[in-house]
Order: structure tokens, then C-alpha cells, then sequence
């Protein structure tokens, strides 16, 4: 017999219960408007000031639901440690530790489960539609080019034009031309 699946303010209150500590005002603003929200929501704050917890309360309501959830790191080692981490939380939020899997492309564990952590490469696999900038045609620019991705050099505010969302590594500042054109026409920025 299945649960009946619950509503987002059962996980709101769900997920703001669990948490060991009182959330900072900018990660307790972000979480009420992701569980308000059916299109996400853009959270730019410096490094270490706790954008995980965010993005883990979207693990949360995926391993809640039943939906599947994408988590994308830019590099391997972050996906390894990102691992580790979201399977310590789905362990402590009460499920199996094997709810979380990961799709590098040198390892898989667990690649069924309902979480995965996942660089940009993967998404390719998967059959998604990437398409990225860079300053220059490195070997990483040319081994996603061979994989079907649309690597753009240089940034530029056409180059998020067709954008669903637009992803944002912590290498790029939020004065990116591209960045600032994806919030002028209202294109969800993930980091």
C-alpha cells in the first residue's frame, strides 16, 4: 500500500523540523519560496554560507515523492564527496542509504536509485540537451563538444538564448553577461 504523497507544506514543515540547527534568514527564505514554488529559485551567496542545505531540501522532497532528482557537480571529486553526504542525509531523513546513487563517467553506484549525483556528461548520456561557455577550448571543452554538447567561447548574452535553465558554476561571478541575460528574460540560474 502506498503513502499518500505529501503536500509541500507537509515537507516544508517536514524538512525545517529535522534540521539540527536554526537555518540562516537567506537559507530559511530560500527553502520557503523553493516549497512555494513550482519553477525553483536562484540562490547567489559566497561559498560556504549554506547553499547545500537548500539544495538538499530538494533531495528531500524527491526521495518524499517519489521523483527522480539530478544532483550535478562540475567536477568527479565534488560528485564523490556530494555523495557521501546526500546518503548520510537520506539516511538520517529514514531512508536506505542506497536512495542515493552517482553517474560519473568512470564509476556508477547504485544507478537506479531516485537520487543521483551527476556531472554534465551524464546528462548528455541521459539524452538532455547541454549546451555551455568557456573561456577557451581546454580538453574538458573538447571531450563534451565529442559528446554532443554546444560549447560556446567566450560569454555572451546570445548564448543562453533556447535556455531552459541555465546552470552556474562558482567560477562564474554574478556580473556574467550571461547570467545577467538569463535573469532578464526569466530563465532559472542553478548554481
Amino acid at each position: 500500500m502506498n503513502s499518500p504523497v505529501p503536500t509541500r507544506d507537509e515537507l516544508v514543515s517536514g524538512y525545517l523540523d529535522q534540521l539540527p540547527f536554526e537555518p540562516y534568514p537567506v537559507q530559511e527564505e530560500a527553502l520557503l519560496a523553493w516549497f512555494g514554488s513550482e519553477e525553483g529559485v536562484l540562490v547567489c551567496t559566497p561559498t560556504g554560507t549554506g547553499k547545500t542545505l537548500i539544495a538538499e531540501a530538494a533531495v528531500y522532497e524527491g526521495l518524499a515523492t517519489g521523483r527522480r532528482v539530478y544532483y550535478t557537480t562540475p567536477l568527479i571529486a565534488l560528485c564523490e564527496q556530494k555523495l557521501r553526504e546526500l546518503q548520510d542525509s537520506a539516511q538520517r531523513w529514514g531512508y536506505p542509504r542506497e536512495s542515493v546513487g552517482l553517474i560519473t563517467g568512470n564509476r556508477r553506484v547504485n544507478p537506479d536509485a531516485p537520487v543521483l549525483v551527476v556531472v554534465a556528461e551524464v546528462l548528455l548520456n541521459l539524452g538532455f540537451v547541454v549546451t555551455g561557455s568557456d573561456l577557451r577550448r581546454g580538453a574538458s571543452v573538447v571531450r563534451l563538444e565529442s559528446l554532443g554538447a554546444r560549447v560556446h567561447i567566450g560569454h555572451e548574452p546570445q548564448n543562453v538564448g533556447g535556455a531552459d535553465v541555465v546552470v552556474r558554476s562558482t567560477a562564474v561571478g554574478p556580473d556574467n553577461p550571461e547570467i545577467r541575460a538569463a535573469l532578464d528574460r526569466l530563465i532559472p540560474v542553478i548554481r
